[in-house]
């Protein structure tokens, strides 16, 4: 009889989940972490389309760049070598109410590296020899669960050029 209860209530949970009552949809600053996290993933993958993707139409920075145009810097900087991204904070805000916000911002801060490093002791992992950044990134809503990258604020022409 313990098997019965357990078995059912085993079964019961799975349906609970299945059907969606158990899982939460991801918040508003999940999906710009992941938006962040997959940029960082196709620039060290030198996938400069997949980088651009999460580019909205409508790009526009302080700089006075495009998506096309940051899109042709970045394939340039990609042509250089391996690029290595370390985010080390992250503070993103979203206006209230959170859930129909169509903009939201993430003051970013990390260090790029350019190039193979060369590592011959453990230190050598830290990302001390890389350029430190500072960026406000602004986002724009796409759909319910997506956003894009619509201004990257605080790129100086000598990080990216």
């Amino acid at each position: 009889m313990r098997w019965f209860w357990l078995g059912t209530s085993a079964m019961a949970l799975v349906t609970f989940f299945a059907l969606g009552f158990g899982g939460r949809s991801a918040s508003a600053e999940d999906q710009i972490r992941a938006v962040l996290d997959q940029g960082v993933i196709a620039l060290e993958a030198r996938d400069n389309g997949a980088a651009a993707d999460l580019l909205h139409e409508n790009y526009r920075d302080n700089g006075g760049r495009t998506k096309s145009a940051l899109k042709g810097v970045s394939f340039m900087a990609l042509r250089r070598g391996p690029v290595f991204i370390s985010l080390t904070d992250v503070k993103i805000t979203v206006p209230e109410p959170k859930k129909t916000a169509t903009t939201a911002t993430a003051a970013v801060q990390g260090v790029v590296l350019q190039g193979t490093p060369e590592i011959k002791v453990a230190k050598d992992l830290l990302p001390t020899r890389g350029r430190a950044f500072d960026v406000t990134v602004q986002f724009s809503r796409v759909d319910d669960d997506e956003w894009q990258v619509s201004a990257i604020d605080g790129l100086s022409a000598s990080f990216i050029d």
